[in-house]
């Protein structure tokens, strides 16, 4: 049986703080959540590194979950500017991996510190999360 943990809406694009992996907040598009940002976000003394997370949740097929990570940082003037010097990242859940883990908040917390702590490569673009937990 599949357990998804239902505190991430998977509709949303969601903003999470680097290295501490806070979820910030969340909008339907990036113009969205940019304006999102200079509405609630203190701006930063110096460019602050942040993830925005888009999920993918197809229960009837092969990888019924992907979840997409992308470096950005939020700049002095509140700006969301991607990093360009790392690309995203696109994690894989099979039906047997999240039948076996499910889904917890808590995972992107650890990707994010896998990515982090270069346990896992940008140079693949896609990563099983068994390789992560």
């Amino acid at each position: 049986m599949v357990k998804i943990e239902n505190t991430i809406d998977f509709t949303m694009i969601h903003l999470f703080k680097s290295p501490s992996s806070t979820h910030l907040l969340c909008e339907k598009t990036i113009p969205k959540l940019k304006a999102l940002i200079k509405e609630c976000i203190n701006a930063p003394k110096k460019d602050k590194k942040v993830y925005v997370a888009r999920f993918s949740y197809k229960p009837d097929t092969k990888v019924p979950l992907k979840i997409t990570l992308a470096p950005y940082f939020i700049t002095e003037t509140l700006n969301l500017i991607t990093d360009y010097d790392n690309p995203a990242l696109t994690i894989e859940y099979t039906k047997k991996e999240l039948e076996e883990y499910g889904f917890k908040k808590g995972h992107i917390k650890k990707i994010i510190h896998a990515i982090e702590n270069n346990e896992v490569s940008f140079n693949e673009l896609t990563e099983s999360i068994s390789n992560i937990l």
